[in-house]
């Protein structure tokens, strides 16, 4: 199963509040063990992660987009970072390598797109 669970998780009045970034068959594998388990949850929102035609990160691959994503939602760039590559790449499941060039790829082609534009 790819997907991923996005940073920070919330635990308040005995309750656990997670967010899951996949698609629909990602989020019924996630929830798949917990209703196996026997474990009650309720689904707060779902959304479409689609893209408008013009958003620049549609000019991304499908892996770089979940990687860019993720590396920001986890707070790869914020000052000072809350996750660090190696950290990100065992959240992938990816060498280190592997990570690196997705995540440059991405910004340069993003910083390809922002800089033609000017």
């Amino acid at each position: 199963m790819v997907g991923y669970l996005s940073l920070p998780f919330e635990v308040k009045d005995g309750k656990v509040k997670v967010t899951f970034l996949g698609s629909a068959k990602q989020v019924r594998q996630f929830l798949s063990p917990f209703e196996d388990a026997g474990v009650h949850y309720r689904v707060i929102s779902l959304t479409d992660a689609q893209f408008p035609p013009h958003s620049p990160l549609n000019r991304l691959t499908e892996k770089q987009r979940q990687v860019l994503i993720m590396a920001h939602n986890l707070g790869y760039y914020d000052i000072p970072r809350k996750i660090s590559l190696v950290q990100l790449a065992k959240r992938f499941d990816l060498a280190l390598s592997t990570l690196d060039v997705l995540l440059r790829r991405a910004e340069r082609r993003l910083l390809n797109h922002i800089m033609n534009e000017s």
